[in-house]
């Protein structure tokens, strides 16, 4: 047999028993086994002989048949037409048959393995999440201007998508997440115009910042919508500028939320000549996240928590991850990272999900709820060794000084 391409290195023969490496840790020998390649490779197919192509194309057609899903949206993940995919299962496919089948096989494996991955994480009305809520429409209830920041994995983006939606105060209200394709002045003018006009203008024909800006007044004034900017820490300072005069010619409110140094950004307008007066000089709110008595963590805590147990037990069980009482106090010291950690940016609420997630994957073929060792092995693996020592050492800590309530 000839020599196995680099990417399959554990397959030791087409039709013999696959022999994964075994890492030491057993996170990694989880993830090894879940992500192992389950069949033969396609793209060995046609070397193995017709009956193994014929087999390949067999699952192909069993899979589109019995999984509900339609030959349109099949062919739409495996990016060719329909009539492609409908010529390939009837043996009338005139191109690469293997490597077409090689794409139907990975996209079938993929729907396979969503199907056995935890939930997305959805939106809980955390203590952190009713502090954003509360700012941000009292804000819009002055027509003034907002700053709102703190670490990433705070909740604060998934927070402003469930504030837009759910209308009330903030109907119609645009929601702009920020990012280095609109942080420039006339980019940010064309994405306004681009959600103002929905097609009416097209926003590449705005040749300049004024041209933009005269847009986006015309559509505004008056109007009173509430205009949000995640990730604001993004915008220039000249961005931000363009959005305390867009509010003083419109009278809409502006909340502008991001990470811990747009209050970095913000003091910087102060010294600028061309800018004139203090953007900050503008704010109705100005609010670090992190900091304030947000309430007790439950149990004997003393200090300002940003999350409760019970709050991260509701977003993992939302989830469908189901953790031990001893990992859900765990994760909940992991998702204060920011008060263990003197405001680190490392994503408290974010990583501790992503820790839980990768550990559901990793010890997939237990029944049973997440173990506290479980857990702590996976965050190993979500860290490189010595970040993840210290801070295994540190949560540790903080859960022997706190009496952090589980959820009953």
């Amino acid at each position: 047999m000839a020599d196995l391409p680099p990417d399959f290195p554990r397959l030791r023969a087409i039709h013999g028993e696959q022999q994964p490496v075994q890492p030491e840790n057993p996170v990694l020998q989880g993830l090894e086994n879940d992500a192992r390649v389950e069949r033969m490779p396609m793209r060995l197919a046609a070397e193995a002989g017709p009956e193994a192509l014929d087999h390949a194309l067999a699952n192909i057609r069993g899979f589109i048949e019995h999984s509900g899903m339609t030959l349109t949206n099949f062919a739409k993940q495996v990016q060719v037409s329909n009539s492609t995919i409908s010529e390939l299962i009837h043996g009338k496919y005139k191109g690469n048959v293997s490597a077409l089948v090689t794409r139907c096989e990975s996209v079938i494996d993929q729907i396979n393995r969503r199907k056995g991955a935890p939930g997305a994480a959805r939106f809980v009305k955390t203590k952190m999440a009713r502090r954003i809520f509360a700012c941000v429409k009292q804000t819009v209830k002055v027509c003034g201007m907002a700053a709102l920041y703190g670490p990433s994995g705070l909740g604060k983006t998934i927070t402003l998508e469930a504030l837009v939606a759910q209308g009330g105060e903030l109907d119609n209200g645009l929601l702009i997440k920020a990012n280095p394709a609109v942080a420039a002045p006339r980019n940010l003018c064309r994405e306004l115009v681009r959600l103002l006009f929905q097609g009416r203008i097209d926003p590449g024909s705005v040749r300049s910042k004024a041209e933009g800006f005269a847009f986006a007044v015309e559509k505004l004034k008056g109007s009173f919508r509430p205009i949000i900017i995640d990730e604001a820490d993004c915008l220039t300072i000249d961005s931000l500028n363009v959005l305390r005069h867009l509010h003083d010619a419109t009278g809409c409110p502006v909340i502008l939320v991001g990470r811990p140094n747009l209050a970095r950004r913000i003091m910087r307008t102060t010294r600028d000549e061309e800018i004139g007066g203090s953007l900050r000089g503008r704010l109705s709110i100005e609010q670090n996240l992190v900091d304030g008595n947000l309430g007790s963590g439950g149990g004997d805590g003393d200090g300002a928590w940003l999350f409760s147990t019970e709050e991260v037990m509701t977003v993992l069980k939302n989830m469908k991850i189901r953790v031990t009482p001893g990992a859900g106090k765990w994760l909940c010291a992991l998702a204060n990272l920011s008060l263990i950690s003197d405001g680190a940016e490392g994503g408290g609420l974010r990583y501790a999900v992503k820790v839980a997630q990768l550990a559901v994957i990793a010890f997939s073929s237990s029944d049973e709820p997440l173990s506290l060792d479980q857990i702590k092995q996976a965050s190993r693996v979500a860290r490189d060794a010595a970040t993840s020592t210290v801070l295994i050492h540190q949560v540790d800590e903080f859960v022997e000084r706190h009496a952090i309530a589980a959820a009953g």
